[in-house]
């Protein structure tokens, strides 16, 4: 191990004439390695200020600041290798330059009050505590560690951050939130869904808040302690189940909304206050529409669509132990050169062999919304269908049935393109129309959903719930507490659990029970 002191004020972290092994000295040394410590402080260069630039990706042990002067940390979105603390200043700003928290020491980051747009960044197994206020995300990724917040703030406090914890098979990530404040931007992953590997939350006595006027909220099936839906919040998606202590709803703004996705469950252990207060400042508690079948195949090839040609194809699926009113259907498509018209979405009866000789048949029963064919891009994206409204439809349990895009126009040289897999893990099957319809045993629409508006669930032990000017639709209010919705709340079907009057009105009712009795 050895030290590296910057000199000459501004200049490329890659250039040797900025590093010295002594403070002030001669330049000339190497570039800092993952067990140099790097010092920059007052004979650094920058009593007039200026830039270190991080020009590609670079090492370091522990990385030091008390030079007392103001000066910027800048990258090209390069990243720093730290394997052991951080210590910054107030006077510095940090400017798109990664530090990733890496290697199996314990290590302590003092942001010290330092502007940055960059979020932290951990892939090392050692625990990071953080010693002050870190004003941006943090990204959990790869190898798996300890991060602890150690009773300090996580987050802007005016705009929220994005936080996201993917940690790869086999590997671990344990977060102590602390007793400090969490400010969410639009996303927060405290999930293992998307790489296998697991995100263990302590949540202590910490507060979730969030900030951006959309947030989508992953929980993973952690314990979190209290949440609060922030003033600045319109729109909130619970997204997975997991339990909140206290929940409580800052936001005044005209006609907000909670989205629970269907299927889910949202536990409560405290307290649950909504700000609901007249007609014109509603809370709406509305399902977000959850997967009922689907595939996350990857895509092999492509079934091409054009005048002349095969205009449709089709898919398979199936529906489970409850009728359902399918709310949308997706699928990857891409184009080739430029097809004009319409794109169609429909639902038919099955015929055949469920997986293997599956086709449609009969009538059309449902038509999702349209699609022009020119919104679809050169390289592929996601399209949605949607049933609602004239095209809502409601599908019986059990049942199979084929989805199908058609696509009549174009020719050979420019023509829609539908995502394919030729070896698929979806149990239904592919089907192609060129003047009669031929099943394709083995293959399927690759990367395809299903979706449905359902039941989700809010439990609460024990306690009354009281609220007003609520609009609630697919919510199961459960697990022993009282959910008083209140008078001038709206029933919008599909709910199970909810008294549509107040605690009050519950008392009174209570009271003229008791008295009737007597």
């Amino acid at each position: 191990m050895a030290n590296r002191y910057w000199i000459g004020g501004s200049g490329n972290w890659s250039d040797t004439a900025n590093w010295s092994t002594t403070s002030g000295g001669g330049g000339g040394s190497a570039a800092p390695t993952s067990s140099d410590d790097v010092y920059i402080d007052e004979n650094s260069g920058f009593g007039a200020g200026g830039t270190i630039t991080l020009d590609g990706d670079g090492n370091c042990h522990d990385f030091i600041c008390t030079s007392g002067h103001t000066f910027t940390l800048s990258s090209s979105n390069d990243d720093l290798f730290t394997y052991g603390d951080i210590t910054l200043e107030s006077n510095i700003t940090v400017t798109s330059w990664r530090f990733i928290l890496t290697g199996t020491e314990a290590a302590n980051i003092d942001w010290a009050g330092a502007t940055t747009d960059t979020s932290l960044y951990m892939d090392g197994s050692g625990r990071k505590s953080l010693t002050a206020n870190f004003p941006h995300g943090v990204q959990f990724y790869r190898t798996g560690g300890v991060f602890d917040a150690n009773g300090y703030d996580v987050g802007n406090p005016t705009t929220g951050n994005n936080f996201n914890a993917w940690p790869d098979p086999g590997e671990t990530y344990t977060i102590y939130m602390g007793e400090g404040t969490w400010y969410v931007g639009t996303v927060a992953y405290f999930t293992d869904e998307w790489y296998g590997g697991v995100v263990n939350i302590y949540c202590e006595t910490s507060t979730i808040e969030t900030k951006a006027s959309y947030c989508e909220f992953y929980g993973g099936g952690n314990t979190f302690h209290n949440f609060v839906w922030g003033t600045s919040t319109d729109d909130l998606y619970f997204e997975d189940s997991f339990t909140l202590h206290d929940f409580t709803e800052n936001t005044t703004d005209n006609w907000h909304s909670l989205w629970v996705r269907s299927g889910e469950t949202i536990t409560f252990t405290g307290d649950i206050t909504f700000l609901g207060d007249g007609a014109e400042n509603q809370t709406t508690i509305y399902p977000s529409a959850g997967d009922i079948d689907g595939n996350s195949d990857s895509i092999s090839t492509y079934t091409n669509l054009y005048s002349g040609s095969v205009t449709a194809v089709g898919q398979s699926f199936t529906i489970g132990a409850d009728d359902v009113g399918v709310y949308s259907i997706g699928l990857n498509l891409r184009k080739t050169g430029s097809p004009t018209g319409t794109v169609y979405l429909k639902i038919y009866a099955h015929s055949g062999t469920f997986g293997t000789s599956s086709i449609p048949t009969g009538a059309t029963l449902a038509t999702a919304s349209t699609l022009d064919v020119s919104t679809v891009t050169s390289f592929g994206n996601n399209k949605y269908f949607y049933f609602t409204g004239e095209q809502a439809i409601t599908l019986s349990s059990g049942t199979n049935y084929v989805f199908v895009v058609e696509y009549s126009g174009g020719d050979a040289s420019n023509y829609l393109m539908v995502s394919k897999n030729t070896s698929g893990t979806h149990e239904g099957n592919l089907s192609t129309y060129n003047g009669s319809w031929n099943a394709s045993a083995g293959d399927d629409i690759a990367s395809f959903s299903v979706t449905a508006k359902f039941q989700y669930t809010l439990s609460k032990s024990s306690g009354i719930i009281n609220a007003e000017y609520l609009d609630i639709e697919y919510s199961n209010a459960t697990g022993g507490a009282i959910w008083c919705a209140g008078d001038n709340s709206t029933d919008s079907g599909n709910n199970t659990g909810w008294r549509f009057y107040s605690k009050k009105t519950l008392m009174k009712r209570r009271s003229s029970n008791f008295i009737n009795l007597i």
